[in-house]
């Protein structure tokens, strides 16, 4: 019996792929090691009875956000190993997950846009190469937290149409005190921020909707994708539920900067759950 997670920034969608072929699906929040414990990983996993099945667990696999150095992957290797203490654990990136999941053995381009963004080239076994991350305070251009902070930098500087001003007031009741407390002073500020994605996806027909889409979206294809080398001989495809759904203006632009965008996918799991059921049949 094999447990695959797959990690981003605000959730986790666990699978257990039994030995009959069979499986069964669990949700716990994000368990990016940038914010989270030990301590932390094993309550979530005895929240959703995963201790249950401990002792016939085998391997984990683990794709996550932060995965990213030994010293991080040691707190997820500490936190699942409490639980599943018969199971060999390996702890991934995110970026393995979403590349496995859309390209299986071949090669090509995979764009994260979710809560954060990142985008990496992908030989059909190995990830070759992958621009710097820099997180939702210099980087995660593209992304859920990256659209919210252009949203709010506008908002609090009163350059949305009244209209939209109003809109905007109506869903949120923010004050600017309490949104500075929220990214400076409290943790997760990054999901703070995405949540504000959806505003821009109700109401992305209007002029500076639209307009800050596709400011966010070109400095995710010039900062991001445009770093590989094999971009313009690539297919690019999108993992991701900003990529997915804001996918036709993604297409727009990957036909402005002539590139191909095959796929736009919301969630990696049933892409990586297939990778890893082709390996148990080998």
């Amino acid at each position: 019996m094999i447990l695959i997670a797959d990690s981003g920034s605000t959730k986790t969608e666990w699978s257990l792929l039994m030995d009959d072929g069979s499986r069964k699906s669990f949700i716990t929040i994000g368990l990016n090691p940038f914010f989270i414990d030990s301590k932390r990983i094993q309550a979530e996993l005895g929240r959703v009875a995963l201790d249950a099945f401990a002792s016939s667990v085998t391997e984990v696999f683990f794709y996550g956000a932060g995965c990213s150095s030994p010293e991080r992957n040691q707190i997820i290797e500490v936190g699942i190993s409490s639980v599943f203490y018969n199971a060999v654990i390996k702890v991934n990136t995110d970026m393995l997950a979403a590349c496995r999941a859309m390209f299986g053995s071949k090669s090509g381009i995979v764009a994260i846009l979710g809560t954060g963004s990142n985008s990496a080239y992908y030989n059909g076994t190995s990830i070759i190469f992958t621009p710097p991350s820099l997180g939702y305070i210099l980087g995660d251009e593209g992304s859920g937290n990256h659209l919210g902070r252009l949203l709010l930098k506008d908002y609090l500087e009163n350059k949305l149409s009244r209209s939209l001003h109003e809109q905007f007031e109506a869903s949120f009741s923010l004050s600017q005190q309490t949104i500075i407390h929220k990214i400076y002073k409290e943790p997760f500020a990054n999901r703070f921020l995405a949540q504000f994605s959806k505003f821009l996806y109700l109401h992305r027909s209007e002029p500076y909707c639209s307009q800050l889409l596709t400011r966010s979206f070109s400095s995710f294809i010039e900062h991001s994708l445009m770093a590989h080398k094999e971009l313009n001989q690539s297919e690019i495809r999108f993992v991701g539920s900003v990529a997915y759904y804001f996918k036709e203006e993604l297409a727009a632009l990957a036909a402005q900067y002539q590139l191909n965008f095959t796929r736009f996918v919301k969630s990696p799991s049933e892409g990586l759950i297939s990778y890893h059921q082709g390996l148990m049949q080998r």
